[in-house]
C-alpha cells in the first residue's frame, strides 16, 4: 500500500466522518432549542420557519449520520451542502466582519469538503459500499 492508496481511501473517509460528525452534532443541538432556533430562522426571514426548523434539523442528523457510516454519502452531501448555502447567504455573510471572517471561511471549507464527498464518495469503511 503506498501513498496514493492512503490518500484515496483513508482520507476520504477521514474527511467523510468529520463532516458527518460535525453536522450530527450540530443538528442534536438543535433538537435541544427548536422553537428558539425556529425564531432565529424567522428572523432572518426564512418562510415558514416552524417547518424549515425540521427540515435543517433532519438534514443535520440524518446527513451527518449518512456521512458518519458511509450510507449514500452523495445524496447525503446534496441537502447538507444546500443547508451550508443558505447558511453562508442569510445568517453567515450579513454578521461577517474583519473580527469573525473566520466563521465564514469555515462555513466555505464545510461547502467544500461536502463537493470532495460528492465528487470521490465515501472512502474506505463505508456502509454503502
Amino acid at each position: 500500500m503506498g501513498l496514493p492508496d492512503i490518500k484515496n481511501k483513508y482520507s476520504q473517509c477521514a474527511l467523510r466522518c468529520v463532516l458527518g460528525l460535525m453536522f450530527l452534532v450540530a443538528g442534536i443541538g438543535k433538537l435541544m432549542n427548536v422553537n428558539g432556533i425556529a425564531g432565529y430562522l424567522g428572523s432572518l426571514g426564512i418562510p415558514l420557519a416552524a417547518v424549515a426548523v425540521w427540515l435543517l434539523i433532519a438534514a443535520e442528523v440524518l446527513g451527518g449520520l449518512a456521512l458518519l457510516v458511509g450510507w449514500n454519502v452523495r445524496w447525503a452531501a446534496i441537502p447538507l451542502a444546500i443547508v451550508m448555502l443558505v447558511a453562508i447567504f442569510t445568517a453567515v455573510l450579513p454578521m461577517t466582519t474583519s473580527m469573525n471572517i473566520s466563521n465564514l471561511f469555515l462555513h466555505i471549507l464545510a461547502v467544500a469538503g461536502l463537493f470532495q464527498v460528492f465528487a470521490a464518495g465515501p472512502g474506505a469503511y463505508a456502509v454503502g459500499k
